[in-house]
């Protein structure tokens, strides 16, 4: 009912206790709830906001289109291309759904301390400095965790931080996503030396989102789930680097510890 209520429409709303987050189906406008033990109601309203945000102010038609354009329409890279948009998006979107809904703003500060204290981003284990994970990961849980989290930035990073404050339309984001896309293949290219590689397997960390088959063009969601998209859904959720992101196993790769 909340979630229909604040988004104007008749949006089909399911709770799933395999899903571990939340996500919104941009195509069949279908949100999705996890059923989480320690789910606060701060938690649950901080789903709803800012699934139902995606619903109100992430176009299909844009979001596609999009991920086309940051990955250079190369299909091995739109992971990568999905990760960076919805990081960008995210911040966009919560300011946008806070600012129509003002009594939002406790749910979203107190549901992500909720969040941050039951680990959710995956981040207890991580080194969230600039020598640590990588800087998607980063800014992911920096803005979605805030000071709490602690993560650290080097001074050239700070440049990142300073455009995610004048971010309005999604022009902004498309812009600022294909940097940050652009960044992250450039340092994926790069000669890979000792601190840069993971030790084990590749399954360690948290991964980006990223799409988890080949299957991509009969897939439409956008944001949330602890896995990421799946085709133009989305999850709010930690952030975990996908394999399917476009980069190659083994260097240091993005690890975008969870969305929502």
């Amino acid at each position: 009912m909340l979630a229909r209520l604040l988004a104007g429409e008749n949006l089909t709303v399911v709770h799933n206790g395999e899903a571990e987050t939340a996500s919104f189906d941009l195509q069949n406008r279908t949100l999705t709830m996890p059923v989480l033990a320690n789910m606060t109601p701060e938690v649950y309203d901080l789903f709803v906001g800012h699934e139902v945000s995606h619903a109100l102010n992430t176009k299909l038609d844009e979001w596609k289109q999009g991920v086309e354009q940051v990955s250079g329409g190369v299909k091995s890279l739109q992971g990568l291309a999905h990760s960076c948009l919805n990081i960008v998006e995210d911040v966009r979107i919560e300011r946008l759904i806070q600012a129509q809904f003002p009594g939002l703003r406790r749910s979203f500060v107190h549901g992500y301390r909720a969040l941050w204290a039951q680990d959710f981003f995956g981040a207890s284990e991580k080194d969230l400095t600039p020598e640590g994970i990588h800087l998607l990961d980063r800014l992911n849980i920096h803005f979605k965790a805030g000071a709490q989290s602690g993560v650290q930035f080097s001074a050239d990073e700070q440049a990142w931080l300073d455009r995610f404050d004048d971010l309005s339309t999604w022009a902004d984001v498309q812009s600022l996503a294909q940097d940050l896309f652009d960044f992250s293949k450039q340092e994926q290219d790069q000669p890979e030396t000792p601190q840069d590689s993971f030790e084990g397997d590749d399954d360690q960390g948290e991964s980006a989102p990223g799409f988890e088959s080949d299957d991509q063009d009969d897939q439409q969601p956008v944001e949330g789930s602890r896995r990421g998209y799946r085709g133009e859904l989305l999850h709010l959720s930690p952030g975990q680097s996908d394999p399917s992101a476009g980069l190659v196993p083994g260097k240091r790769t993005c690890r975008v510890s969870r969305w929502l």
